[in-house]
């Protein structure tokens, strides 16, 4: 809500749903319309659909191709702290690879790989190309908390005061 004076009641300004960001993955896309639809077509029951879809998602993760998780993101011409950023750290591996290098403006798509060790490493350093990261190679834990329960969770709390108990998803 958006106030222009102290005694005005506000106004609700809406931008958009998450689902038209550039940087989701067909994957988030089509479960975040699914949850929508089961919401529209039936909100009185809808907790239910939506329980179903959620942990149908989080149990079948392993089985989905790996390109219906690839991201992209533009990459831009500078940045002040540049090994923290997704899209120059998956072009640089990309050029050192000997792969055409991507022109700044240009999307760079890239998967998420397990940390290779057990110390906590930033998701750019675990970032590469899709075709450089094997199915066995991907973080499916980072793909169930980013890709199915964070967008979800806008959904998830309206719907749900206590959707954390019935959506175990922390060992999947």
């Amino acid at each position: 809500i958006m106030y222009s004076s102290p005694t005005d009641v506000g106004r609700l300004d809406v931008k958009g749903i998450a689902v038209a960001r550039g940087d989701t993955s067909n994957f988030t896309r089509e479960l975040q319309l699914s949850v929508i639809h089961a919401c529209c077509t039936n909100p009185s029951d809808c907790w239910r659909a939506v329980k179903s879809l959620v942990l149908t998602a989080i149990k079948e993760i392993k089985a989905r191709d790996k390109a219906e998780f690839v991201k992209s993101v533009k990459l831009g011409a500078s940045y002040k702290n540049p090994s923290g950023q997704v899209s120059v750290c998956v072009a640089k591996r990309m050029v050192d690879r000997g792969q055409e290098e991507p022109l700044p403006g240009e999307r760079v798509s890239y998967l998420i790989a397990k940390p290779e060790s057990k110390k906590r490493k930033r998701i750019s350093d675990r970032a590469d190309h899709p075709d450089h990261v094997s199915l066995t190679q991907l973080d499916y834990a980072y793909y169930v908390e980013s890709q199915i329960i964070k967008p979800l969770r806008r959904f998830l709390d309206i719907l749900c005061k206590d959707w954390k108990l019935e959506i175990l998803y922390l060992n999947s």
